[in-house]
């Protein structure tokens, strides 16, 4: 059974350099107490690391068009900014099961994919879990994974019991808003 989820490696030092970005950020993280980590957006980041981060994860959707010719199709779509860099402290995750792609909503960028680079290994639990692909990613620092955004591919955070978990994560987007 094919599940329409990618996994390739970027740089490791471009994560290295994300996560030191994170920890000496000028702009204070806000902790999201729904959703259990703390976060910045991309836009808080030094320009020339997010530069080599996008052109990064824009040769793993290269690879995402070539693997799943057929998305090639639909329109036209790219990763858009603002994604966020995420901290999850020991025992935490976003654990409840959820879908990116909400549907339709005037004003709104509409998900086709999302993605997630783990900016550090994990050594125990700490995996993004996708319910009905069976699958469980582990996290190994530069890996990348990109998937469907829509209601095939439910997926949740896993806590990492023991260890500091970071992420960089976000979506590819229709380039048009819908009017309304």
């Amino acid at each position: 059974m094919e599940s329409f989820i990618l996994q390739d490696y970027i740089d490791p030092s471009i994560c290295d350099k994300i996560v030191d970005g994170f920890e000496n950020n000028s702009t204070k993280p806000r902790f999201d107490e729904v959703r259990g980590y703390w976060r910045l957006t991309d836009g808080n980041f030094d320009k020339k690391v997010i530069r080599e981060y996008n052109r990064a994860l824009n040769d793993v959707e290269k690879k995402y068009r070539k693997k799943y010719k057929y998305i090639n199709q639909v329109g036209d779509f790219a990763a858009m900014s603002p994604y966020n860099i995420q901290k999850y402290e020991p025992g935490y995750a976003y654990n409840p099961i959820h879908i990116e792609g909400g549907g339709p909503q005037p004003n709104k960028l509409q998900r086709i994919l999302a993605f997630t680079t783990y900016l550090n290994d994990i050594e125990v639990d700490g995996e993004t879990e996708f319910i009905h692909q069976q699958m469980k990613v582990q996290p190994r620092k530069g890996l990348t994974i990109i998937w469907p955004a829509g209601w095939t591919h439910p997926h949740r955070g896993i806590p990492a019991p023991n260890e500091t978990k970071y992420i960089a994560t976000g979506w590819f987007c229709w380039t048009f808003r819908p009017k309304g």
